[in-house]
């Protein structure tokens, strides 16, 4: 695996509590191009310490998107020295920790922003989302089927309305983002309490803070107008998913495994996905 100092770079969040619950922390390297994002699990600025696997949970979801011809944002895991400053500590902390790294999507001709940014400018409310998106145009409904497959395979709990963005050019084309931020999936919630992850329920439709469709990700599926073309999920795709991740306790990989194979089934069972080669 790669190792990469990055002391040079200055890590932000944007969330409220950054105390003990734990913030999601973020930087950019803006002397590349494309620019390159880094993103750290969830990071505990009293403490200084990692207490999640968010970092591990992107990109096994990138693997996994990858390998069922959905359309995600690729990521990769490294190795790297990271440099904090955090109000609870004089001087800066530095540690090494794994996170993940991901380049940008955006091309130069094109502006950006939310959908959610998007689609208050264009329709003027919050109301009926998912039905006047869908009324845009054929490729954003085979979109929104994709992302409700993709959301239920990971139990992804946080596709708010910044977790997908617009791109435009100048004509006015646009086309929407690979799906992205998709870290808070799987056991995400648990932290590291190794209790809480063995015992997870693959099978319980939790709620969850989506912008399009509804807040439980199985009832989403009966949304989907047609069924979602996927590739096969082969019998080996457990060493794909966890290839340099000999560091991430067998108990979260079993409970990961455990997540797609149910849900991938329920999906080929049920007629949501049909499988291409």
């Amino acid at each position: 695996m790669e190792f990469i100092d990055l002391r040079k770079l200055h890590w932000e969040s944007n969330e409220v509590n950054t105390t003990g619950i734990g913030a999601y922390l973020k930087a950019r390297d803006m002397s590349c191009s494309p620019i390159i994002y880094y993103k750290l699990s969830k990071f505990d600025n009293y403490s200084c310490q990692i207490i999640g696997y968010e970092s591990f949970f992107e990109v096994v979801a990138s693997r996994l998107g990858e390998l069922l011809g959905l359309p995600v944002l690729h990521y990769d895991l490294i190795d790297a020295l990271i440099r904090i400053d955090t109000k609870y500590r004089e001087n800066a902390v530095e540690l090494r920790s794994f996170l993940c790294r991901s380049v940008e999507f955006g091309r130069g001709d094109e502006s950006k922003s939310s959908l959610g940014a998007w689609y208050k400018w264009h329709f003027r409310s919050n109301f009926n989302v998912e039905a006047n998106l869908r009324k845009v145009s054929l490729y954003i409904s085979d979109y929104i089927d994709k992302l409700f497959i993709f959301d239920y395979l990971i139990c992804n709990r946080d596709r708010h309305e910044a977790n997908i963005e617009v791109l435009i050019k100048k004509d006015g084309k646009l086309r929407l983002s690979p799906f992205f931020d998709n870290g808070a999936s799987f056991v995400a919630p648990f932290g590291m309490d190794r209790r809480a992850i063995e015992s997870f329920d693959v099978i319980f439709d939790r709620p969850v803070h989506n912008f399009i469709g509804a807040s439980k990700l199985e009832e989403n599926l009966h949304h989907i107008c047609k069924p979602v073309m996927i590739k096969r999920l082969d019998k080996n795709f457990k060493e794909i998913l966890f290839k340099d991740m000999d560091m991430l306790p067998d108990y979260v990989k079993k409970a990961i495994v455990r997540t797609i194979t149910y849900r991938y089934t329920f999906l080929v069972k049920n007629g949501f996905v049909k499988i291409y080669r």
